[in-house]
């Protein structure tokens, strides 16, 4: 049986449980100092936590990814107990009980695209940030070319997983094969990525030309690349703020 049977859910696991106490501290200083084994853990998973099978390879690698970006977002870029608030939360999570700390720190990693959370972008901003006027053939023009590029990044993950196929009885010591198997973390994720957004941008782009809807109406599913280093700009305004609403 693969070792990330085992060893792959337990790193997974030991990072959550770093997380969840280093929200439960008051002490800034030591919450930062948690988020290095935190990010190292998640790093690690791809190398100490090999497996043969692609399901739970990308599985694996997916699953670190998102709890390296959160933990990023909630330790680092930001200072979660003292920045995030829920709505109606009157004073910075430091201040409450531990009991209270503690739901806290449970809804916020159960909710990492913040939703319910008074740091979610409201829908003023949303018609702000991406409600930019452009012309019918401007943006139309725009959104074709992102489906060419979604569709050149999905048939690149598309023979990336192809290859991990054909090189899973290879030896583990070939170097080929060893970084074939380390992309798989990351082709699985473009691979839905650049579905969703291809489809997206195809059907904005005829909704808009044929004069149906304005560009305005059909913001882009997610953020900019260039802004992806929080969670929530990673995940895309539109995502975010349509959720509540939904």
């Amino acid at each position: 049986m693969s070792r990330s049977v085992f060893l792959g859910p337990c790193l997974l696991a030991t990072s959550q449980i770093l997380l969840f106490v280093a929200l439960l501290l008051k002490n800034p200083a030591v919450r930062k100092a948690l988020a290095i084994p935190i990010l190292f853990i998640n790093l690690s998973i791809p190398f100490l936590a090999s497996s043969d099978d692609f399901m739970m390879a990308h599985t694996l690698g997916d699953t670190a990814f998102i709890y390296l970006l959160n933990a990023s977002d909630i330790l680092l870029l930001n200072d979660g107990p003292e920045d995030f608030k829920m709505h109606g939360q009157k004073v910075p999570a430091t201040r409450l009980s531990l009991f209270e700390r503690v739901k806290w720190a449970a809804n916020l990693m159960f909710s990492p695209r913040a939703i319910g959370w008074a740091h979610g972008p409201p829908p003023a901003y949303l018609r702000r940030r991406i409600g930019q006027q452009s012309s019918r053939r401007a943006f139309v023009l725009r959104r074709v070319l992102r489906a060419l590029c979604d569709i050149a990044v999905s048939d690149l993950a598309s023979y990336v997983i192809f290859k991990l196929s054909s090189s899973r009885n290879e030896p583990y010591t070939n170097v080929s094969a060893f970084l074939t198997r380390r992309l798989a973390y990351l082709a699985l994720p473009a691979l839905v990525y650049s579905g969703m957004d291809t489809a997206y941008c195809l059907l904005s782009a005829c909704a808009v030309g044929f004069g149906f809807w304005e560009p305005q109406d059909w913001p882009s599913v997610y953020g900019s690349i260039s802004e992806a280093n929080t969670v929530r700009h990673f995940w895309g305004y539109v995502y975010q703020a349509c959720c509540p609403s939904c």
